[in-house]
């Protein structure tokens, strides 16, 4: 299941770097968030639910929330799951 998502963010860092003047896909911490121009955030699914290991992440980005320094960037989400009730059937 983590392979999969290692291999979409592959595609997705791939099609980026074919955009001129891009940089590579940085992996980052939560306070280098505002920083950033956008996000992009991929992640396996379990049980319906993002895993612990990127909950952890977002909660480890309260400061910036508390400031709304992250506010009007975009963002999108990728995710993975492989098991049967999953969460494919929940996860749009």
């Amino acid at each position: 299941m983590v392979n999969k998502v290692y291999i979409m963010y592959r595609g997705i860092e791939k099609g980026a770097a074919s955009v001129e003047g891009s940089d590579d896909v940085p992996i980052i911490k939560p306070r280098e968030l505002a920083d950033a121009d956008g996000f992009l955030f991929g992640f396996p699914t379990t049980f319906g639910s993002m895993v612990s290991q990127f909950k952890a992440f977002l909660e480890g980005t309260i400061s910036l929330w508390l400031t709304q320094a992250l506010a009007g960037k975009p963002v999108g989400f990728f995710s993975s799951t492989s098991s049967q009730g999953g969460g494919q059937e929940e996860t749009p």
